[in-house]
């Protein structure tokens, strides 16, 4: 499909056969969903002292560590050098030129305000998927289908997506706006924020709805005050994920983009193809560093949200 001259009909069959493993993934998915245990009381676990274990390990991490650092090293040196590899003196004139662009300003601008759109609408929309399938009434095969819709949703290659997106879409108002981006990022991702939120949901103790209308509440009511708190982890942790996927995604998106919706990772695909690698690594800096902002912020909230509920 990517090639100079696109054959769609050995594409789409290529992409039928890509969606076989997801029949397989069913299977297990249902295999395992017999085997979920429920929760009714919480309780810490600390493992036994064992100083030459941890010490391993810690030696194990500190090797996988380092040799991660060492393929990222050249993105945090290559920008700020005169001219890489030649002359290694130490210089900001890129990081200011790039700065200076207002096209890639936009482009950070327009991908943060995607992803919070997508971290948001996305976790509500899986949230309100795993709530239907694990605590609703529901008919049995609504329940299937969503889960085998989830279960789709990861098999098909992101680029395949795009795609179909953009030959459904074409000719239309959707075309090349955030809208559709926002949609495709969703669909893209919508798997694992569904199957981290069902399985969560899954541990609580089916007990509390039964007590919560003895108590007088309705389904929504229980859902709110009594679901949700115990979830709060949960969607934190399926918020930073679709933040920090929609952030670097390139594969369905670079054929929904325009110069208006333009993101970073497609900024970065441009700039690489006319050998602009300064301001490529710089572009990848600013991903990263948001990222990273970002996931700690959300560790922080998990974490305050542990201790409170540690607390009551």
């Amino acid at each position: 499909m990517l090639g100079t001259i696109p054959n769609f009909n050995n594409g789409a069959v290529i992409s039928l056969m890509m969606l076989l493993p997801s029949i397989i993934s069913m299977a297990i998915l249902h295999y395992l969903d017999k085997q979920s245990i429920e929760y009714d009381n919480f309780s810490d676990f600390r493992a036994k002292e064992n100083k030459v274990r941890d010490l391993c390990f810690a030696i194990l991490a500190i090797l996988v560590v380092a040799f991660i650092l060492m393929i990222f090293i050249p993105i945090f040196i290559v920008p700020f050098t005169e001219s890489w590899p030649y002359n290694l003196s130490w210089t900001s004139k890129h990081l200011v030129s790039a700065f200076r662009d207002s096209t890639i300003t936009k482009a950070f601008t327009n991908s943060v305000f995607i992803s919070l759109l997508v971290a948001v609408i996305g976790t509500a929309l899986a949230y309100l998927a795993a709530i239907l399938t694990t605590r609703s009434k529901q008919p049995a095969f609504i329940k299937k289908a969503i889960d085998l819709m989830a279960t789709i949703s990861n098999t098909i290659p992101g680029m395949v997506l795009g795609l179909a997106f953009l030959l459904v879409i074409n000719g239309t108002p959707l075309k090349s706006t955030f809208t559709i981006i926002i949609i495709a990022n969703i669909i893209h991702y919508f798997s694992t924020p569904y199957l981290t939120l069902k399985s969560s949901l899954d541990k609580l103790s089916k007990s509390w709805e039964t007590t919560a209308a003895l108590m007088g509440d309705n389904f929504f009511q229980t859902v709110w005050r009594i679901l949700t708190p115990n979830a709060v982890t949960a969607l934190l942790e399926v918020m930073s994920y679709y933040f920090t996927n929609s952030m670097v995604t390139i594969s369905a998106v670079v054929f929904l983009y325009s110069t208006r919706t333009i993101l970073m990772t497609t900024k970065i695909q441009e700039l690489q193809y006319y050998n602009k690698f300064n301001e490529v690594f710089i572009l990848s800096i600013m991903l990263f560093l948001t990222n990273l902002i970002v996931r700690a912020l959300f560790n922080y909230l998990s974490q305050r949200n542990q201790k409170k509920m540690e607390a009551h």
